[in-house]
This record gives C-alpha cells, sequence and structure tokens, in this order.
C-alpha cells in the first residue's frame, strides 16, 4: 500500500540573502523532515522553535493497493 502525505508551510531563517536563505531551508529540510520542523516535540525538538514552522496546508491520500503473496 503507498499513502502520500504532502505538506506545505513556512519556516524563518537569518540570512544575509535569498541564495542562503534557501540553503539554509534545504538543510533543515533533509535534517528534520517537515514533519519536525511543523511539529516539534517539546523536550526533542527545543531547537527548531526559532524557525517557527508554520504548516499551511496538508494533502493524505492512499495513492495503491495491492495483494502481496
Amino acid at each position: 500500500m503507498e499513502i502520500v502525505e504532502k505538506l506545505r508551510g513556512t519556516i524563518q531563517v537569518q540570512a544575509e540573502d535569498e541564495s542562503q536563505a534557501y540553503c539554509i531551508a534545504k538543510r533543515m529540510l533533509s535534517e528534520n523532515g517537515c514533519d519536525r520542523l511543523f511539529y516539534p516535540v517539546n523536550g526533542v525538538d527545543d531547537d527548531l522553535y526559532p524557525y517557527k514552522g508554520d504548516l499551511l496546508s496538508t494533502t493524505q491520500s492512499v495513492e495503491e493497493c495491492e495483494e502481496i503473496l
């Protein structure tokens, strides 16, 4: 079964220009994933709170199902 969840939101970073902001955001996404950026866990992800992750929308769906023998 393939389950898909698409998360879309924003984070705030301090950067000198758009290029640096893009690199910081890309690294944050790679290291933490959207779920941790938008839903940080108190006591676990305290270092992510300053980025002020804000979930704007989410879409969930089941895309494919097949029998496994």
